[in-house]
C-alpha cells in the first residue's frame, strides 16, 4: 500500500493496535503538507495520557518526562526506550536528515508488565492526584508489549516514510507565522493552565530563548506572557459565563495561581471585575 501522507501511514500502524504513534517535531518538517499531522499525532493524546495530564502536577510531570527524553534524544542521536512516570513502556527514536535531528519519534502506550506498570501508575497518581481509578481503567486498553525488535520495526518504517516525503516534497514554508510560533501557540492553548513559560517552551524545540521571543512577539504582537494571559483570560470569561464556579476556583482552573492577580489583570484588560462580568452577563 502506497501511504500518500504520514498522517495515512500513523493511522494504519495505530489503528485497532492500541499503541500510539506521535512525532514531535524540531525542526518545522511536519509545515510541509504531505508531513503534517493533525495535533493527535504530535502529541501523547490516548485516554491514560489525557486523565495523567488532568491535574497540574500530572501535567508538569508529563511535560518534565518529555523535555528530559527530548534532551536525550538530541544529545545523543540514538534510540531508546524505558518507562514513562507512570509505568508505562515507550520508545524514543530521533530522526536524522542531512546531518540535524528533524524530528523525534515516540512509540508507546504499551504495557510491558501489568504489575510493575499498576506499581509505578498507583505511586505517581497518589504524588500527583490524579484519579488512579481512571487511570487503571484506561490502563486496559494499552496494547500488551511485544517485542523492542517489533516497535524499533515500526519507528524505522516511519523514519522511512519521513525521509522519502521529506526529499521528494517541494520545500515550501508553513504559512505566515513561522513554525515555532505556531507549535508554541498551540502548546498555550493546550496547556494554558499549566506551569508554561517561553525558557521552557524554547528548549523544547531547541531554540535560543531570547530568539524565540523577539520572533513570538514581532509575529504575534504580543510577548509569550501576554498571549499566555489573553488565553487564560478568554477561558475564565467563558467560565464565568457557563459556570457557577467561584473566582478563585476560575482562576486556578484557567492558570492564575493568585487570584488577587488574577483579579487585577482581568480588571485590567475588560475595566470591570470577573464578578461584575458575571452580574452583566446573568
Amino acid at each position: 500500500m502506497e501511504y500518500q501522507t504520514l498522517e495515512t501511514l500513523l493511522k494504519a500502524l495505530c489503528e485497532g493496535n492500541d499503541l500510539h504513534i506521535c512525532i514531535h517535531d524540531i525542526s518545522g518538517i511536519l509545515e510541509q503538507p504531505e508531513l503534517e499531522l493533525p495535533f493527535y499525532y504530535q502529541i501523547h493524546a490516548r485516554p491514560f495520557c489525557d486523565v495523567a495530564k488532568e491535574t497540574r502536577l500530572g501535567l508538569e510531570l508529563c511535560l518534565r518526562c518529555k523535555e528530559r527524553a527530548n534532551q536525550k534524544a538530541v544529545r545523543t542521536g540514538e534510540y531508546f526506550d524505558g518507562r514513562c512516570a507512570y509505568g508505562l513502556y515507550e520508545l524514543v527514536y530521533p530522526v536524522k536528515i542531512d546531518g540535524n535531528i528533524k524530528c523525534i519519534i515516540y512509540i508507546g502506550y504499551i504495557e510491558k508488565n501489568y504489575r510493575e506498570t499498576e506499581e509505578s501508575m498507583m505511586k505517581t497518581a497518589r504524588f500527583t492526584g490524579t484519579d488512579a481509578g481512571r487511570l487503571r481503567s484506561c490502563l486496559a486498553q494499552a496494547q500488551k508489549y511485544v517485542s523492542r525488535e517489533h516497535y524499533l520495526s515500526l519507528a524505522r518504517l516511519t523514519e522511512e516514510r519521513i525521509r522519502m516525503l521529506y526529499q521528494s516534497a517541494e520545500l515550501r514554508g508553513g504559512g505566515n507565522r513561522h513554525w515555532v510560533v505556531k507549535k508554541i501557540c498551540r502548546d498555550i492553548e493546550m496547556h494554558f493552565s499549566g506551569e508554561l513559560s517561553l525558557k521552557r517552551e524554547a528548549q523544547l524545540y531547541f531554540l535560543n530563548e531570547k530568539y524565540v521571543g523577539r520572533l513570538f512577539r514581532r509575529e504575534t504582537g504580543l510577548t509569550f506572557h501576554e498571549y499566555l494571559n489573553r488565553v487564560r483570560l478568554t477561558h475564565a470569561l467563558q467560565q464565568l459565563q457557563k459556570t457557577q464556579k467561584t473566582v478563585l476556583e476560575i482562576s486556578l482552573e484557567s492558570g492564575f495561581q493568585n487570584v488577587t492577580y488574577f483579579n487585577r489583570i482581568f480588571k485590567e484588560t475588560f475595566e470591570m471585575t470577573p464578578i461584575q462580568y458575571r452580574q452583566r452577563k446573568t
